[in-house]
């Protein structure tokens, strides 16, 4: 966990938010998270950050995509949270409807009111389906 000044090349002031994750091996590593120009924000970034890494749901910045976490789902999550008999309809769902459209979007790049309207769209897929 570090803020580290910066000074850019135009002589203005950046706060830079590293933290320290471990890779794999255990080894531990410096994850810079961003670059912000108050320290206040850099702050609350790094705050954000140290609370997702210990939740594990700090994402890679360039790798991890809606698909792989679509997989994570289903082979954990799922397993867990979803009673036998209604794992089905899960599956189908993101089989059939996310990966095919959402699979392969970085998971940083998915803006909350795009996911929104695809569920909502999905929904109303499946009601026509549901009525026929």
């Amino acid at each position: 966990m570090a803020l580290i000044e910066r000074i850019d090349k135009d002589g203005k002031r950046r706060w830079q938010v590293r933290i320290a994750v471990r890779d794999a091996d255990g080894r531990r590593q410096n994850r810079t998270i961003g670059t912000y120009a108050t320290k206040w924000e850099a702050q609350r970034t790094e705050r954000d950050a140290l609370a997702q890494h210990e939740r594990g749901t700090l994402l890679k910045p360039d790798t991890t995509t809606v698909g792989l976490l679509l997989d994570e789902y289903l082979r954990v999550e799922m397993l867990r949270t979803v009673r036998p008999e209604n794992r089905l309809p899960y599956e189908s769902i993101i089989r059939n409807h996310l990966k095919p459209t959402l699979g392969s979007v970085q998971a940083r790049r998915v803006a909350s009111k795009a996911l929104l309207r695809h569920c909502i769209h999905i929904a109303q897929q499946l009601r026509t389906l549901q009525s026929q």
